[in-house]
This record gives structure tokens, C-alpha cells and sequence, in this order.
């Protein structure tokens, strides 16, 4: 025994001397076969990594720092031109330099009484690294498209020509706010981007509409709608007309004798019931899919990722409620889905407003009554929303004539109105819309002819919705035409899409 361990000793003694020297440079031996060995070989023989050496590698390792680099934003000084920009784009006016000062002002007064939320989000940067109040950077547009007229052909529009383009930080605002008319011309953006331009065109068509600066649930940011339902499922509410009965008749006619099959009849009824039965299978793993989907992917940002969207207000354009519209998928959603969590701030090209409620209920429980300065903190006085009255009218201790003319006076003191947006005005070429073809086929004729879209009326891809006075325009202005597939020399009835 003692032989042994005196043995594994000298073994030992062998290896930490091995270990101590230094590593031999790698040379050139001939092997058994008489063939040289490559040094490679010989240096991953010959070396051996010791506790030491390993923790000094770790050391080393964990001192070496990577830094990341920023994602440039969408569109830089090297992708853009800045010299060939208006002068609006490259300096403040003295009106939106005293509009900055004002902002500022109120700025420090709000991180002053409100320190716990998150500073305000007023004058970003624009492509020319100019500070720009947000509410300058909307451009009230009327297109000269009547599909760019209503709400819904608007966001379709957007969403349609820009691509999306991701927030560099998901928790805060950009730092940079691009005209529409930059946007327009590289066709991509962030949402507030998106936003931006979807509020300019919905205020040019009357709406009465606002930029939301809040916050949304991850599906909404990133555009993800895989827990929606296909639109292509969805089928459409068929309109119920209500028939009217016919007044019964002396002499009625027997009905003709039922000549089909029961046998027929309830094969078929047995398919129908089985498509069915396939179908809700279907649509029950489809829900068990989205269930384990929604409990394993749990968001570790959610009520954190900022998002912009905009709000649509009642009462304009003959809205019956307010509603909200995602730019990026021109879908429109309740005040009351979950999607939206949360808004810090809105603004139109008039005034800008901070949500003083809370939104522990995301959404559902806010009143977007502006005039309330309770419930919305406004910047600038001038707003033609109509704010309540603080004081009351059994209130004896100014006078009648104190009240209307002083009170006017200090309100026309303080009072300051927006400058006019520093924007050029919008333009979209027809090439760039792609309007689809508008073609409705006429009904069968009552009176013996060729029928509509027939080879002797011409292909149905002729008839289009053409304008009056402008023939070769592919869009329509405000009063149209609908035009038979026969030509324009038709009935008056053919053009109220009655019959040829």
C-alpha cells in the first residue's frame, strides 16, 4: 500500500510540474510511421487549462463590454436632403419660438405637481433636428378623392401605402417627429408617425379627431394579429328586407306537386350537418390554440409599451360615438377594448390636452369631455372646446358689469392662439393610391337586348364609377356618375344602376 500512494504522489508532483512550465512551442515530430506531425497537433496535445487559467479567461471575459448600437431612425440626414426643405422645416418662426417657451413652462409645472408620470410629449425633433410643437406637425388635408373622405378610406389608405416600422425604445415616445410630407415620400413610419398623418386627413374631412399618445398591449404595437379572426371568415350581415305580403286572391292556383327526393333531402341534410360539425371543431382547436398561446406568452412589458393612436370624438361628420382607429391596421375599436390601456396626453392641430384620470380600468371608465379641465389639463387657453364654469351663479361678489367686461379682457390677455403648422401642404398622386376598380354589373334588362357585360357591350372591366366633368381622371370627384358598361349615352334609369 504504502508503495502505491508513494506512486500516485510522484504522479501528482509530475502533473503540477507539467502544469507550472511554460507551454513548449510546437515542433515538428516524426511520428511512428515516420510521417512529420503538424504543430497544431503537437500545441492541442501539449496544453492543458488549469482551474486558474480558466478563472483568470472568466475574469477577462466578463471585463470585456459590448456596446449595441442604436437603430438609426427611419430616415437621417444621409438618406434626405435637408437643404432642398422649406425654410419652415429648418427654423421656428417667432410665434413658435414663443409657443416652445410656453410648453416648456408647462412642462416644468407638470413634472413639478405630477413627479411619479412620465414627462409629456411636446416638441419633438424634426427631420431637420428642429424642436416642432406636436400639434404644428398635423396639416389639416381635404384630398380631392372621395375615397380619402371618409374615416374608414382614410385609414385604409394609411395603413395600405406605409410600412411599419417598430418604436426604437417600446417604453418611450421617439425622439424625433417627421413632417407627413417626408413620410408620405419614403412610405414608412412609427405609429405616431402613422398617427400623424391619419389625423391631419380625418380633420380635412370634418372629422373631429386627436393623436393619442398612450399606451397598448403588445398585439397592438407590433402589429401582431394572429388572435384576431381572419376577415375572410367573417361573413358579412346580411340587410333584412321585410316582404310584403300579397293580398290573398279569390281564386288562388294549386301549388305544383313536390317531386324531390326524401331520401336526397336527408343525405343532404346529414352533409350539412356534418361541414357544420367540422367547422366547430375547427373553430374549438383554434380557441384552445389561442388560450395556450395567451397563458404561455405572457408580455413582461405590458402596461409599458407606448403606443399611438387616434381618437375620433362624436358629434362631427354625424358620429354617434367615439371610437378609436389603430393606424396601422385601419381597424376602429370601442373606448372599452382591451387593446388600449392607457393615454397620458391627445392633441389636435388646435390644443393640446394631459388626461388627468385614471386608467387602473385601461380605457373604459374615461370621459372625453375636453371642456372639463378636472379631467383634461389643456395648454393653451384658446380651444374651442367649451370649458365648464368654476364659478357660481349665486355668487354675489363680482359684479354684473365686472364679469362681462373684465373677464373677457383677461381671458383675450392669456388667451394665445397655434400658429399655423409648419408643414407643406399634402399631395397625393393618383399613381400612388392604386384606387381599385370600381365595376357594379347592371341587372338583366326588362326589354329584349344584349345584356351588360356581354361581348357586345364590352369586357365588364369597362364599366367604372367616371366623373362628369373630368372623364380621364381615375378618381372620382364629388359628384359622379355611375356609367353604364354600354357607355355614357344610357338612360336615366340605367345610371341610377336601375336596368339598361
Amino acid at each position: 500500500m504504502e508503495v502505491l500512494k508513494e506512486e500516485e504522489e510522484g504522479k501528482e508532483a509530475a502533473k503540477q510540474e507539467a502544469a507550472a512550465e511554460p507551454a513548449a512551442e510546437p515542433t515538428a515530430e516524426p511520428s511512428e510511421e515516420g510521417e512529420m506531425m503538424q504543430p497544431q497537433e503537437v500545441g492541442r496535445r501539449g496544453t492543458i487549462m488549469t482551474q486558474e487559467m480558466l478563472r483568470d479567461l472568466e475574469k477577462k471575459l466578463l471585463g470585456i463590454e459590448i456596446t449595441v448600437p442604436e437603430k438609426p431612425s427611419i430616415i437621417t440626414k444621409d438618406t434626405i436632403d435637408i437643404s432642398k426643405l422649406p425654410c419652415s422645416y429648418q427654423s421656428n418662426t417667432p410665434e413658435e419660438e414663443h409657443l416652445l417657451e410656453v410648453a416648456d413652462n408647462f412642462s416644468r409645472q407638470y413634472s413639478h405637481l405630477c413627479p411619479d408620470r412620465v414627462p409629456l410629449f411636446l416638441y419633438p425633433l424634426n427631420e431637420c433636428e428642429v424642436p416642432k410643437f406636436v400639434s404644428t406637425t398635423i396639416r389639416p388635408t381635404l384630398m380631392p378623392y372621395p375615397e380619402l373622405y371618409n374615416w374608414d378610406g382614410c385609414a385604409q389608405f394609411v395603413s395600405d401605402f406605409l410600412s411599419m416600422e417598430p418604436l426604437p425604445d417600446p417604453l418611450k415616445p421617439p425622439s424625433h417627429l417627421y413632417s407627413s410630407t417626408t413620410v408620405l415620400a419614403y412610405q414608412k413610419g412609427n405609429c405616431f408617425d402613422f398617427s400623424t398623418l391619419l389625423c391631419s386627413l380625418l380633420i380635412g374631412s370634418g372629422y373631429d379627431a386627436y393623436c393619442v399618445n398612450g399606451y397598448g398591449s403588445q398585439d397592438l404595437c407590433l402589429m401582431d394579429l394572429t388572435r384576431e379572426p381572419c376577415p375572410l371568415t367573417v361573413k358579412p350581415k346580411e340587410a333584412l328586407w321585410e316582404k310584403e305580403e300579397a293580398p290573398p286572391k279569390k281564386y288562388a292556383v294549386r301549388p305544383p306537386r313536390d317531386l324531390t327526393s326524401r331520401f336526397e333531402q336527408e343525405q343532404e341534410r346529414k352533409r350539412q350537418e356534418k361541414i357544420k360539425a367540422e367547422e366547430e371543431r375547427r373553430q374549438r382547436e383554434e380557441e384552445e390554440r389561442l388560450q395556450e398561446v395567451d397563458s404561455t406568452g405572457t408580455d413582461p412589458l405590458h402596461g409599458l409599451r407606448v403606443h399611438s393612436w387616434v381618437l375620433v370624438l362624436s358629434g362631427k361628420r354625424e358620429v354617434p360615438e367615439s371610437f378609436f382607429i389603430d393606424p396601422f391596421t385601419a381597424r376602429s375599436y370601442s373606448p372599452q377594448d382591451e387593446h388600449f390601456l392607457g393615454i397620458e396626453s391627445l392633441w389636435n392641430h388646435k390644443n393640446y390636452w394631459i388626461n388627468m384620470q385614471d386608467c387602473w380600468n385601461c380605457c373604459k371608465d374615461l370621459i372625453f369631455d375636453l371642456g372639463d379641465p378636472v379631467k383634461w389639463e389643456y395648454l393653451l387657453l384658446g380651444t374651442d372646446k367649451p370649458r365648464l364654469s368654476l364659478v357660481d351663479e349665486e355668487d354675489d361678489t363680482l359684479s354684473e358689469d365686472y364679469d362681462i367686461e373684465n373677464l373677457g379682457k383677461e381671458d383675450e390677455d392669456k388667451c394665445f392662439d397655434m400658429p399655423h403648422s409648419w408643414v407643406e401642404q399634402l399631395e397625393i398622386s393618383p399613381e400612388g393610391t392604386h384606387p381599385p376598380v370600381l365595376f357594379t354589373p347592371c341587372p338583366r334588362p326588362s326589354v329584349p337586348g344584349p345584356l351588360c357585360g356581354s361581348s357586345e357591350a364590352g369586357p365588364p372591366s369597362e364599366a367604372v364609377l367616371a366623373p362628369r366633368s373630368h372623364p380621364s381622371s381615375p378618381f372620382l370627384p364629388t359628384t359622379h356618375t355611375r356609367l353604364c358598361c354600354r357607355g355614357p349615352d344610357t338612360s336615366l334609369a340605367c345610371r341610377r344602376g336601375l336596368h339598361c
